[in-house]
């Protein structure tokens, strides 16, 4: 079987793996599970085109702000 099948195959629990990231430039927030895809598969911030290292964990206390 191709790698990629195995990845495929292999079942995700999303509310362990899917998480919020924000942009450390403009404060945009990332929402995984809303996106459908890690923060890693983006290149740059949708809103200030930053890379997309400078998105950082949103903590869950800055979440209810």
């Amino acid at each position: 079987m191709p790698l990629e099948m195995v990845a495929l195959a292999v079942p995700i629990n999303k509310e362990e793996s899917m998480a919020k990231f924000r942009c450390k430039i403009c404060g945009y927030i990332y929402d995984e599970e809303k996106e459908g895809r890690p923060v890693t598969d983006i290149d740059y911030c949708p809103r200030c085109k930053m890379d997309q290292t400078y998105f950082v964990p949103v903590e869950e206390d800055e979440e209810s702000d």
